[in-house]
């Protein structure tokens, strides 16, 4: 954030009133304080779902890693389809063939199959009429057709994530076609949730006269906010006199029941006594 207060960069909003800041006001207040993590970790492939990405993400190998067939058929050379070909062999998906196909000569091919040594291109087993060992393809076929392009969907070289990209499952399942296992992220943002209040006491303790269990606050938000990738701390204890918060500790506190003035300037209090600054403002926002 730098040197430069909070409460003077909350002041110089255009429109702001301490007591009733917009919504928007009140985001572009928060935007404004904001300092990006730096700090990185690594972690595996399969746990960095909701995760931001903390390098750039290079290929060091094609995807395709090899010519291959998109179809099953026959893998062909396109200037030969005016005469029958010769079967000559097979090639599975994992299982290339050996040899070469050479002159009136055809493989036939499953989908994902490297494409045999002189093929150019493949013709869909539907099409084909076969005669014992050999095939008659109808007119009408295109060079090239039904085969995918080593490097088609990424190339070695080429980036293909870039620092800061939020991770959903379609950048993971990208990074692992890399065979990349683990990745380098952001530090998750800690956020605590906590309740204040003199009449709200802690889940598992004895209730006094007056007082009320305070339920975990925000159910749905805490859910939202770990899905989002943070470190979650709900459940904070209740702030009373002689607690202190360690804001330096957490990224976004959110606090719930701090309407009353006494309270608010006990949380002030509990921020003033770590040497951090708490800039207090109330928003233009109607309950429910």
């Amino acid at each position: 954030m730098g040197s430069v207060p909070i409460s003077r960069i909350v002041s110089c909003l255009d429109g702001y009133d301490p007591d009733a800041l917009h919504v928007e006001k009140a985001r572009e207040a928060m935007r404004a304080c904001i300092t990006p993590i730096v700090d990185t970790e690594l972690v595996p492939v399969r746990k960095a779902l909701g995760r931001v990405l903390a390098q750039e993400v290079v290929p060091a190998i094609n995807v395709p890693a090899h010519d291959n067939s998109a179809m099953d058929g026959y893998a062909v050379r396109f200037a030969d389809l005016d005469q029958p070909l010769q079967e000559i062999g097979s090639a599975l998906a994992g299982k290339p063939f050996a040899g070469r196909v050479g002159p009136g000569q055809c493989v036939r091919v499953m989908t994902g199959a490297v494409m045999p040594a002189g093929s150019d291109t493949v013709v869909i087993q539907e099409v084909v009429k076969k005669e014992g060992e050999r095939i008659v393809v109808p007119p009408g076929q295109k060079r090239a057709q039904n085969v995918r392009y080593a490097g088609e969907d990424l190339k070695i070289g080429v980036p293909v994530l870039s620092d800061g990209q939020y991770l959903r499952p379609a950048e993971l399942g990208l990074i692992a076609s890399l065979g990349i296992g683990e990745v380098r992220v952001k530090r998750r943002l800690r956020v605590a949730f906590f309740s204040t209040g003199d009449e709200l006491a802690s889940i598992g303790t004895a209730l006094k006269e007056g007082e009320r269990i305070v339920v975990p606050p925000g159910q749905k938000r805490a859910q939202n906010v770990r899905y989002a990738g943070e470190d979650l701390k709900i459940g904070v204890p209740v702030l009373s006199d002689g607690q202190y918060l360690r804001p330096a500790e957490l990224g976004l506190i959110a606090s719930l029941g701090i309407g009353e003035v006494r309270v608010k300037r006990r949380l002030r209090v509990a921020f003033f006594s770590t040497g951090d600054e708490l800039a207090s403002i109330g928003t233009a926002l109607k309950e429910g």
